[in-house]
């Protein structure tokens, strides 16, 4: 059948989304590769213990030299500094690539900032930058969203569900204060049942963490908004059901800013959050920050 050339560039554009760039790997296993017996860590050290250090090696780690400022929405606990991975084990020889270029993709948690994070990540675009074998690699995957973002059927973490590209194992949900809809100006908590749905989207899924934070004002509204998800049960695919964890959601607090960089600054006194004209006010007082973490698990029912 005769295509338009127009047509014929869409096809072409979707089949590289799906199937992503062709690995470096690929080629170097076609070539000669040294053994390497001559190094301690190939001759005296067990592949397992060298496994191990490899794998440790290529975490993510705190570049403490580079902070995150106190007064942004995405200074948290676990998100003190920038993260950094250090890749220079892969330029080693052709033997230790082989063994590790795997290793960043498959053990690491890879982190989206869906709106007011230090940088902008799509896992759309992530997703559909990868091969299949690289997707495949890929296991958990946590998205900092904002509710617009996030909740219904129709938002941006609904599309991404349905791209076929988009197969991770593990799901960690992050809704922080400044995420629920108008926050600002000092509006009830309400998280709605639509994103659910999209989970059914996601062909490898089995773990969905669904993580809540709010001010010590409002910690009991997202405590009632936890409960209402916490017992419920979520078909997702082929007849598995994200079931409940049995044991009770993880709570947390820590002190954070009071006063935001973009002005948005809590009273304490009269406990409302107001616009400054000009950035934060570091004279303010941290405030308590309150957190619900709960989980579910695949499960066949």
């Amino acid at each position: 059948m005769w295509k338009s050339r127009k047509l014929k560039k869409i096809e072409a554009k979707s089949s590289e989304l799906l199937n992503g760039p062709e690995l470096l790997v690929h080629s170097i296993r076609d070539k000669d590769v040294c053994p390497q017996h001559q190094s301690p860590l190939y001759s005296a050290v067990p592949p397992e213990i060298r496994n191990m250090i490899f794998a440790l090696a290529l975490l993510y780690t705190y570049d403490k030299s580079r902070p995150f400022s106190t007064d942004t929405y995405y200074y948290r606990p676990d998100f003190l500094y920038r993260d950094r991975i250090d890749t220079s084990l892969l330029l080693t020889c052709r033997q230790v690539y082989l063994e590790t270029w795997s290793l960043p993709l498959s053990r690491n948690d890879h982190v989206f900032w869906c709106y007011r994070g230090p940088h902008d990540a799509s896992p759309f675009r992530f997703f559909s930058s990868l091969n299949d074998e690289q997707r495949a690699l890929v296991e958990r995957i946590h998205i900092f969203a904002q509710l617009y973002w996030f909740e219904d059927q129709h938002s941006e973490f609904s599309r991404t569900c349905r791209h076929l590209a988009f197969t991770p194992r593990s799901i960690h949900i992050t809704i922080r204060h400044s995420d629920w809809w108008f926050w600002e100006h000092n509006n009830a908590l309400e998280l709605k049942d639509g994103w659910t749905e999209s989970l059914r989207s996601v062909k490898r899924l089995e773990e969905l963490v669904l993580e809540l934070e709010t001010i010590e004002r409002d910690k009991d509204q997202m405590y009632a908004v936890a409960e209402r998800f916490r017992k419920r049960h979520f078909t997702i695919r082929d007849g598995l059901v994200l079931k409940p964890d049995d044991k009770p959601p993880f709570k947390q607090e820590w002190m954070g800013p009071a006063s935001y960089d973009d002005g948005h600054t809590y009273n304490t006194e009269g406990k409302y959050w107001f616009q400054r004209a000009y950035g934060s006010d570091p004279s303010k007082p941290k405030i308590k920050y309150c957190i619900v973490k709960l989980r579910w698990n695949a499960t066949r029912m």
